[in-house]
């Protein structure tokens, strides 16, 4: 009876262990998940307030920039309102100058033809004057010299005529020289009228083209602000992306440190829980080797009365091997507990029930732990700028740990073993600066 209550007990004690096993397991599961929902939580919170800040810093960038464009295309309207003011007043002034020439002109004219009317009326009134002076003399010479009239009248008349073709000549003569003056006059006019269109036409090319380079030299400008805005902008992004890929980085990395440091925890409390279960199970196999040897004595005690009977040949249970220890914490199959088994009844009366031999499960043997390698000189990468520790892990990982192995690795090979990171690291800049700590070491 103390043996079935040493037998009872052992396996209560091993279903409690068991449960008790199993609650640590679930336990660490529902943590190790909680840890990773929260990281996640984080991960995602960290981004969309990045996300927010960029969109902030871009939305101010660009209504800066809009600001600036706004700014610069209202100096350039009001400039080209003030060219376009001045340069209508300077052509209402030319207007103006042109006007008050074409005025003097004509006031000019007006008085030289004033004076060519009054030079005609004054040569109209001497020839009237001349002759009535003439029929004058004529008159008081004929009563004194009627003897002489045909020949005075013939030289009178020849005089006459004379004097009238000269008069007539010396007033074509004055004439045409009058018609020369004023063509002269007109000519120089046109002349000068059309020397003054030039002249504004040419001042007013002048004023365009001025305007014309100026509104280049103001679209160039804005073009290289533009630009130059754009680069920044450029360069801040790669900034952002660089920080953003880093600190995913980091946060990869300590993600795998603690999932590691979870893994570790579990295959030691794994461990644990096997050396206990290995350790009651060697309490368990001297149980069943005391209750054989106790059983054998029994059997020998009566084979002196009477030949023993045949016993039956239990075949011992194949012992299962203890799965290994892996880094992700898994729940193992519980192992079959050995059923105590029904003592086979002897035809003497009062027999003592002797429980049968129960095979001992063997012991694993501890697989041989591969020796370490020896590990290569570490230097602190994340002096470079550029490198964090999530950069760092990625460099180990490739096999460099030092800067003279940064060095000594050629820029595409890291470029390629980074991946996509690679593609926007400046591992130009990195090389230069380990080269500088390399030789300040």
């Amino acid at each position: 009876m103390a043996l079935d209550q040493d037998m009872a007990r052992l396996a209560a004690e091993f279903g409690a262990a068991w449960d008790e096993r199993t609650t640590a397991i679930a336990g660490i599961r529902i943590d190790t998940a909680a840890q990773l929902a929260g990281f996640r939580q984080d991960r995602a919170d960290m981004a969309e307030e990045q996300d927010e800040r960029l969109k902030a810093e871009c939305a101010a960038m660009k209504s800066d920039v809009a600001g600036m464009l706004s700014d610069l295309n209202e100096a350039h309207a009001a400039m080209a309102e003030e060219q376009d003011e001045r340069l209508k007043a300077e052509c209402a002034a030319m207007k103006s100058d042109v006007a008050g020439f074409m005025d003097d002109l004509a006031a000019g004219s007006a008085a030289r033809s004033e004076d060519v009317a009054a030079t005609l009326d004054d040569h109209a009134a001497a020839r009237a004057e001349m002759g009535r002076e003439q029929d004058e003399r004529l008159k008081a010479e004929v009563a004194a010299r009627r003897s002489e009239v045909a020949d005075m009248l013939s030289d009178l008349d020849e005089a006459h005529a004379a004097m009238a073709e000269e008069l007539n000549d010396r007033l074509k003569a004055d004439h045409a020289a009058m018609k020369s003056d004023v063509a002269d006059l007109m000519d120089d006019l046109a002349a000068g009228s059309a020397a003054r269109s030039e002249d504004v036409a040419a001042t007013l090319d002048d004023h365009a083209a001025a305007r014309a380079e100026m509104g280049r030299e103001q679209d160039e400008r804005l073009k290289a602000d533009v630009a130059a805005i754009k680069s920044d902008v450029a360069d801040m992004l790669s900034d952002l992306d660089e920080a953003h890929v880093a600190m995913a980085e980091e946060q990869r990395a300590q993600l795998s440190e603690d999932r590691e440091r979870l893994a570790a925890d579990g295959a030691a409390d794994r461990e644990e829980r096997l050396d206990d279960v290995a350790g009651r199970r060697a309490g368990w196999a001297k149980v069943t080797a005391a209750m054989g040897k106790r059983r054998e004595r029994a059997a020998a005690a009566k084979g002196r009365k009477r030949p023993a009977a045949a016993k039956p040949v239990v075949k011992a249970p194949v012992a299962k091997p203890v799965p290994e220890p892996v880094a992700v914490v898994a729940e193992p199959e519980p192992e079959p507990v050995p059923e105590p088994v029904a003592v086979v009844a002897e035809p003497e009366p009062e027999p003592e029930p002797v429980p049968e031999p129960v095979a001992v499960v063997a012991e694993p043997e501890p697989e041989p732990v591969a020796p370490e390698k020896p590990k290569a000189t570490r230097d602190d990468l994340t002096r470079i700028r550029g490198i964090g520790e999530g950069m760092q892990t990625r460099l180990n990982e490739i096999g460099i740990f030092s800067f003279a192995q940064l060095i000594s690795t050629s820029v595409p090979k890291i470029r390629e073993a980074l991946g996509d990171v690679g593609r926007m690291a400046r591992i130009d800049e990195w090389i230069d600066q380990a080269q500088e700590f390399s030789e300040s070491e």
